[in-house]
């Protein structure tokens, strides 16, 4: 076969450009036309690409650490994650969605009034975190708290005490107030239990509901507590040692405010052993601590000479020193007002006094029904007047045993009759 030169040198041409791809060859026949094994060669180079290019979230920084918003009002929460190149999404959560809602976005809704903290979680790395404190308030002029009501101005406590001397003092006033109250239905002791759910609830924290249930548990205002008043804390009436019987755990118990070794003893036949105007649900720990120890002013007011409450180690402002007991200031006048009552209602020997006359004084000297110190006693009288809580409780006792304390009603009474 004849090639001319033209020919010859196209085919030099094309065995040169065959020989220089089978050395390059397999790269660009493959780029060409990859195949399986090279598509996930390939991606997993891009994988390695990105892990190389991934930063972790290292710090989560809030601007504004302190945040007060009204209620009914947004609040964009501001924030840096560092470092920048990292993952900057985030998750956000309340601590207490009655104060504030927080949304996705940032945004924080004031629900109601009160405090909370709200969190800022990296969504990578939940072990970052930054949190800003949120008081929630209302612009609102808060209404004015209602007086305390006067029971002398209510027409019925009027009524009850219409046969007394507006100028009597002394024993005279005392025995026409003996007169009035002297004849009061007794309640069996075992029954007070029962009776304090109704004389000793916290209406204030615990109001009364329609279609409430015969079996409700409501919160208690207990005697010589420093618990009372937030439903985060207050105790429930099932927490009584009648409820818990022999078993450890109970919080509170009966407390014979005029102790019932001092004078009329334990009798079932005895009215004042039953007494509701004396008798209150109170702290079992501090009940005990106080004992038969008459009422006064201590002198120092340690932690050696202070009463812890039913947890047994947690302090009260309760303090017996010297053999007197000196109850928490808001109690002061409630005990106060409970023993004059009883030197009142007993002032005569006779069964329902345990056939002995129960007589204030101002000694340590607790025989034949005497009892401490009347001084200071009255001057618990003026520091610490009747609130709403005795006022209330007074009529309640009523209901049962038909007779009132009438130094609730008038509490000036004290000082003309012990004066």
């Amino acid at each position: 076969m004849f090639y001319n030169s033209r020919d010859m040198k196209k085919r030099y041409f094309l065995l040169a450009l065959l020989a220089s791809l089978s050395l390059s060859g397999c790269d660009f026949f493959s780029n060409l036309f990859p195949g399986k094994e090279n598509q996930e060669q390939q991606k997993q180079k891009e994988e390695d690409e990105k892990k190389e290019e991934k930063v972790n979230v290292e710090s989560i920084v809030i601007e504004n650490k302190e945040i007060e918003l009204k209620v009914g009002d947004y609040y964009k929460i501001e924030y840096t994650i560092l470092p920048e190149k990292a993952n900057q999404s985030v998750e956000y959560e309340s601590s207490d969605e009655d104060c504030a809602i927080v949304y996705q976005d940032g945004k924080i809704y004031g629900v109601g009034v009160g405090d909370l903290k709200v969190r800022l979680t990296s969504s990578e790395n939940h072990e970052v975190y930054d949190e800003v404190d949120v008081s929630v308030i209302d612009d609102q002029d808060p209404p004015p708290t209602p007086p305390t009501p006067d029971p002398s101005e209510n027409e019925e406590v009027k009524e009850y005490y219409k046969n007394i001397s507006t100028t009597a003092t002394g024993n005279t006033l005392k025995t026409q107030l003996y007169n009035l109250i002297k004849n009061h239905t007794q309640c069996t002791y075992g029954s007070l239990e029962v009776q304090m759910k109704v004389t000793d609830r916290d209406y204030d924290l615990d109001p009364v509901t329609e279609n409430e249930p015969e079996n409700y548990d409501p919160y208690m205002k207990l005697l010589y507590a420093d618990y009372n008043g937030s439903k985060s804390t207050a105790k429930k009436w099932s927490t009584s040692q009648g409820s818990y019987g022999a078993q450890s755990g109970y919080v509170w118990n009966k407390e014979h405010i005029w102790a019932k070794s001092n004078g009329f003893g334990k009798s079932s036949g005895c009215k004042a052993y039953s007494d509701l105007h004396h008798l209150r649900a109170s702290d079992w720990k501090c009940n005990n601590t106080r004992g038969n120890n008459p009422f006064s002013n201590v002198t120092n007011h340690t932690t050696s000479n202070a009463s812890f409450d039913y947890t047994q180690n947690r302090r009260t402002d309760n303090y017996l020193e010297n053999g007197v007991f000196e109850p928490r200031d808001s109690d002061k006048g409630d005990v106060a007002r409970a023993l004059f009552y009883m030197a009142t209602r007993y002032m005569i020997s006779s069964a329902d006094s345990g056939n002995v006359a129960l007589a204030l004084t101002n000694g340590t000297d607790k025989s034949g029904g005497k009892w401490g110190y009347l001084s200071t006693l009255l001057a618990w009288n003026t520091q610490d007047p009747p609130d709403k809580f005795e006022i209330n409780r007074n009529g309640l006792v009523q209901s049962f045993q038909h007779n009132r304390n009438p130094y609730i009603d008038h509490p000036e009474w004290a000082q003309k009759v012990f004066g």
